[in-house]
């Protein structure tokens, strides 16, 4: 076990911000995260003599922790400070970096988003989740590990593109995911590198790029909100912003966590 004070970082808004689909979620602030051949169990607990202050308590060891997961959690990155650079954009970026407050952008593994990514542009981040889940239970490696104050916990470390062809008969009819899953996995195989892809969403969670914009999700909203045709609204509203992807993660935050008040009232 590994305990350690993070500032400026929140389990359960990450968890929501549509970043994290296969997350185990144990309970509110505690969670299993699968990661490549590891999975972690964290908790986020806040200090009960100050209210400003929270520790991470992890089952890793202090070199796993910052071999793996310090990276993986993008603890490097000040968002506390990016957070304050995104409320100086107006009322309504204030209002959602309010909401999504320790949000950070996750270094997750590089094949898994891809296809997570292409999902989501094709069937939405709902359907994308549960495929993605499916995918790495039918076709990766099943784990089940004993884990403190939880008991055995089953886990799936997410598929190669081989395994994924090796067994892709026994996947469920996923619609037109299966149409490509099998094709983009033939092209890994043979060479083609998914670093190449200019999928935006897969830019930034896939491979960290947070100068990317991606709209998937958040069409409606920005319509609705900013009154702006979406594809015009990084220029418009976002020029000279760095770490636009931060404000993109913001606002999908904010449309999964509340879609009924966001749609429904046209504002945040």
């Amino acid at each position: 076990m590994f305990v350690i004070d993070v500032p400026y970082f929140n389990l359960n808004h990450i968890y929501n911000s549509g970043q994290a689909p296969r997350w185990i979620k144990l309970k509110k602030s505690k969670y299993v995260i699968p990661f490549k051949d590891k999975a972690l169990k964290i908790e986020q607990q806040r200090d009960r003599f100050d209210l400003t202050r929270h520790r991470l308590i992890l089952s890793c060891t202090e070199e796993d922790f910052y071999n793996i997961w310090f990276d993986y959690f993008d603890l490097k990155t000040d968002y506390s400070a990016e957070n304050a650079k995104v409320k100086s954009l107006g009322k309504k970026f204030k209002m959602i970096a309010n909401y999504g407050h320790g949000i950070h952008i996750l270094n997750q593994d590089k094949f898994e988003m891809f296809i997570f990514s292409r999902m989501a542009v094709h069937v939405g981040y709902e359907r994308a989740s549960v495929a993605i889940n499916h995918i790495a239970e039918t076709c990766g490696v099943c784990h089940t590990q004993s884990m403190r104050e939880v008991g055995k916990i089953t886990w799936y470390e997410f598929p190669t593109p081989e395994m994924i062809l090796e067994k892709f008969d026994k996947l469920k009819r996923m619609g037109e995911i299966n149409l490509w899953l099998k094709s983009i996995c033939d092209a890994i195989v043979t060479g083609f590198d998914v670093a190449e892809s200019d999928n935006e969403l897969f830019k930034l969670f896939g491979m960290h790029e947070t100068n990317a914009f991606p709209l998937i999700g958040i069409e409606k909203t920005l319509m609705k909100n900013f009154d702006v045709n979406p594809e015009e609204f990084a220029d418009w509203y976002l020029d000279g912003v760095k770490n636009k992807g931060l404000v993109y993660t913001y606002i999908l935050h904010r449309v999964l966590a509340k879609p009924d008040k966001v749609e429904s009232h046209g504002s945040y």
